[in-house]
């Protein structure tokens, strides 16, 4: 029996983002205690989220591929291709490149811009991890393959196209025998700024996206693009990994309202992205889409923990309504 594509597709960004909250959270346990709490509660909000989502994925109807998704696994591929170019050969760097190939994307062909910019995430990778255009082409490959797989599943979550991308990256770099580089965990009082921009930088996209009809690729591009040319510029010492940062909350932003319904709550994905940003650093270094990925969780947590609140809240005030009625019945025998 053949898996549906929308459940393999479900399956393998389950894993990936998964497994950066359960790196996330080992770290906290020994490096940032601070951490463990909140960290400990998102799990639990991502767990929540992937069973409450699971049936989508489940009886999503199978499309037999077409023309349509050759065109979505190609703009993939050139997407990846143009970020690999600006970021690597022109040295805009990685924040800086994918920003300005989702911005353009939007502008010039918005009706692919979502897989552009899922290649573009693949094209942020570091050479350390894969060495050559080849080897960032076969990623992209693999991610255009899983884009097509996983279209029809997750929509509405910020971070979906960078967890795509960061697949591609992975299985490529494990094909080819590459070796992540390693990262230590920030101390705090660089982790204190880097959750605040990841905050600020979530609520700037997802306002962008949302109340002013941007759209979630234009709005991420923007914030990104103003995050890699200011950040740097100010802060000296921290500038490069708080644009990174602001890439990442950028991306949680990218988020629909029927995901995350307003404002406060994207603070809440904002905050606990660079609390994850901090503790799961030693997570998939190098792997491009590595900071969708993290936005991914962030956003599926936040989101799993309200439909946990609600159905907790149903439940009560179905519970406190048959007991009012119970006290009823025994006044009138």
């Amino acid at each position: 029996m053949t898996m549906k594509r929308s459940i393999a597709g479900f399956l393998i960004l389950v894993a990936i983002s998964l497994y950066l909250y359960l790196t996330g959270f080992a770290q906290a346990v020994s490096c940032v205690p601070a951490a463990i709490v909140p960290v400990a509660l998102a799990l639990i909000g991502l767990l929540t989220g992937y069973f409450t989502e699971w049936p989508a994925a489940r009886d999503a109807v199978q499309v037999s591929l077409g023309a349509a998704d050759t065109k979505l696994f190609l703009s993939v591929v050139g997407g990846a291709l143009a970020s690999y170019y600006l970021n690597i050969r022109v040295g805009l760097g990685a924040v800086m490149a994918a920003g300005l190939v989702s911005v353009l994307a939007a502008l010039i062909l918005p009706t692919f811009s979502a897989p552009i910019t899922c290649g573009g995430f693949v094209g942020m990778a570091s050479p350390s991890v894969l060495p050559g255009v080849v080897y960032f082409l076969l990623a992209a490959v693999l991610a255009g393959l899983l884009y097509v797989l996983a279209k029809d599943v997750m929509n509405g979550f910020g971070g979906k196209l960078g967890a795509i991308a960061a697949t591609g990256c992975t299985v490529a770099a494990l094909l080819i025998g590459s070796n992540l580089p390693s990262a230590s965990v920030p101390g705090w009082s660089t982790g204190k700024y880097i959750v605040l921009v990841t905050l600020i930088s979530a609520e700037a996209s997802y306002i962008l996206n949302t109340r002013l009809k941007h759209g979630p690729v234009m709005g991420s591009g923007m914030v990104s693009i103003t995050g890699g040319l200011l950040l740097p510029a100010l802060y000296p010492g921290i500038g490069a990994t708080l644009a990174v940062a602001c890439a990442c909350g950028s991306y949680a932003g990218m988020s629909s309202r029927a995901r995350i319904p307003n404002e406060w709550l994207m603070a809440v994905v904002g905050l606990l992205s660079g609390l994850v940003f901090v503790c799961g650093a030693s997570g998939l270094v190098g792997i491009g889409g590595r900071l969708g990925t993290i936005a991914l969780g962030s956003v599926i947590a936040v989101w799993g923990g309200l439909r946990m609140y609600e159905k907790l809240s149903r439940s009560r005030s179905s519970s406190w309504g048959m007991s009012e009625t119970d006290k009823q019945d025994s006044r009138s025998n």
